[in-house]
């Protein structure tokens, strides 16, 4: 498996601001996404954590993983849930608990790269920024 996550869904064009291009769902594309990364991701960590980290510890790691995140939330909070699970696989290239940089560097290997997670965070970010747009315009 390997992290090859476009930014762009089909249907966006240069200078889109709005929710849809003609009768296309760019956000839903964005959402769906997201929710295919994250499954993805998730599931291959799962997998690397198994392999790397002791067992008594494996609760404890994947809980501080993935609290407050999983079940995944639909719709924009989808996205709010992906950036916090890209501020804690940040933090697993640095950690000191046994077996979990192991972990994260497997997670590499498959192809999370630093520019993959960068992409990723933008697709969530622009989905942040789309709802927000919604919002305004139904206020004005």
């Amino acid at each position: 498996m390997h992290f090859d996550v476009p930014t762009r869904p089909r249907a966006d064009v240069e200078g889109w601001t709005g929710a849809a291009v003609g009768d296309h769902d760019v956000t839903g594309d964005r959402l769906r996404l997201l929710a295919d990364f994250y499954g993805t991701c998730a599931g291959l960590l799962r997998e690397a954590l198994a392999r790397h980290v002791p067992a008594e510890r494996l609760e404890q790691v994947e809980a501080t993983l993935f609290d407050g995140i999983e079940p995944l939330p639909a719709g924009p909070a989808l996205a709010a849930a992906v950036e916090q699970f890209l501020a804690r696989l940040d933090a697993l290239r640095t950690s000191d608990v046994t077996g979990v940089r192991y972990a994260f560097a497997a997670l590499e290997r498959q192809g999370l790269t630093p520019h993959t997670m960068q992409r990723i965070a933008a697709l969530a970010q622009a989905v942040r920024v789309e709802r927000m747009q919604t919002v305004l315009a139904q206020v004005q």
